[in-house]
């Protein structure tokens, strides 16, 4: 477009010498059996640079998921935006976006996975855009380069600049995985959001005939070992007399049947619970449990005490024990009771607030957004983590996942443990007050 010399020769050579046709290649596969779209930018042609070509590709890939209700994983490569098309170059960064939002109001995700290097028009735009970002260890992450940074404006540059993990540190990016781990990971992932794709995408659009595979988290653990890539799968039928399924008086009968099942297996749960509320009961009675140690918080003689103690006392031994630094934080209890918990980073914005761990995981079958407070285990983890304390990047962190939840339909469980939001000169600089009214704001509109 802009007869950039001998531009169309240098693009003929490049085909020859790599034998692909352009910077990007496009398709439809299976991780761990799961189906998604992908997309996968290659270096050696033109430095993954983005041409008109590059972003149609990548445009008619998310179009096509869309059309199809798939998951979209782009691996990018690039030096940016290609110079020898100008503005036809720069315009897909807008094209490719369009396809991209029109994804995500179809509720389907979008995971950007970035490698050495991802840099310039494709930072600014598709690479940072998914519901999830991940990144390879070490790769060069930035819109402007180094050289350009320090040709244009003479200024020096840190140790560790714009790396993956100096993203990681400013709240850029969820998280950085080997490339080793990708597959399991990405498998992982693909599963916690079918596990409530039915849901959200509403049981009206199922017609009889329609098929859904059924997910868990040892399911893809069992495909990722065996490499067999088969699921238990429902079909769905019609429950409409003469809809040729066994229930006998059609619907209402169906009905009943199902509620029946379900009081059994509610009044199971129940008397779990009870059981469960019981054992619950007598470890808080001998003094709870020290997440360092493995060993109770006080000895049976104290405990003996606690018991006979008067009620304005126990109180008062109640308020000790919260603030017991060998307590069990919020990660003991992540740790217990969610499966396969993959922890996500970052506001996007400015930092990773350690104060807030946010992350997907199940409990119990059930694909679920957890966001905790974490105080540490220790003192360097205490202090790492603000001792529980959030500032606005935490917030920020939170709201980002909670709002994915929404959009994915998983319910959010939250685990409490703060003495309350950080007060201090930089909280304030960056919004707390801010941070926290968005949050309750975007709290009121959850389903």
């Amino acid at each position: 477009p802009l007869e950039f010399p001998g531009y169309l020769g240098k693009l003929e050579a490049q085909r020859e010498k790599t034998g692909l046709e352009e910077g990007v290649r496009t398709g439809v596969g299976r991780i761990a059996g799961l189906r998604v779209a992908i997309g996968i930018m290659e270096s050696q042609f033109f430095m993954g640079s983005m041409g008109s070509v590059v972003g149609e590709k990548v445009a008619r890939l998310v179009e096509r998921a869309t059309d199809e209700r798939l998951p979209v994983v782009v691996f990018t490569a690039s030096g940016g935006a290609r110079m020898q098309e100008g503005l036809v170059s720069l315009m897909q960064m807008a094209k490719v976006s369009c396809a991209l939002e029109r994804h995500a109001a179809a509720k389907l995700p979008y995971i950007s996975v970035l490698t050495d290097p991802t840099t310039g028009g494709v930072t600014a735009s598709f690479a940072m855009q998914g519901d999830v970002i991940l990144a390879e260890p070490r790769a060069l992450i930035g819109f402007a380069g180094q050289r350009v940074i320090k040709d244009t404006i003479k200024q020096e540059l840190p140790e560790g600049f714009q790396t993956a993990e100096f993203a990681l540190d400013h709240g850029l990016i969820d998280a950085i995985v080997e490339r080793g781990e990708l597959r399991s990971v990405l498998a992982h992932l693909l599963a916690l959001h079918l596990a409530t794709a039915s849901a959200v995408r509403g049981e009206q659009e199922h017609e009889p005939g329609d098929r859904d595979i059924l997910v868990s988290y040892e399911a893809v653990r069992e495909n990722l070992a065996s490499g067999t890539d088969t699921y238990n799968t429902v079909t769905y039928g019609d429950l409409t007399v003469g809809g040729g399924l066994p229930f006998a008086g059609g619907v209402d009968s169906a009905r009943a049947k199902l509620r029946g099942r379900m009081a059994a297996v509610t009044e199971r749960f129940d008397r779990r619970g009870s059981s469960m509320r019981k054992r619950l009961e007598k470890a808080l009675s001998t003094g709870g449990f020290d997440a360092e140690a493995g060993v109770s918080l006080e000895d049976a003689s104290a405990a003996a005490r606690e018991a006979t103690a008067p009620t304005s006392n126990r109180a008062w031994e109640s308020v000790q024990l919260a603030r017991n630094v060998h307590r069990p934080t919020a990660l003991a209890y992540i740790d217990s009771f969610v499966d396969g918990f993959i922890e996500l980073h970052g506001d996007r914005m400015f930092g990773d607030d350690g104060a807030v761990v946010c992350g997907l995981g199940w409990i119990e079958g059930r694909a679920v957004t957890v966001i905790a407070q974490e105080k540490g285990r220790d003192l360097k983890e205490r202090i790492a983590r603000n001792f529980g304390c959030p500032q606005p990047e935490g917030y920020r962190k939170s709201l980002r996942l909670m709002r994915q939840a929404e959009k994915f339909g998983r319910p959010v469980v939250c685990l409490v443990d703060t003495q309350g939001a950080f007060c201090g000169m930089e909280a304030e600089e960056r919004g707390q007050g801010n941070a926290i009214a968005d949050n309750l704001l975007a709290l009121a509109g959850l389903r």
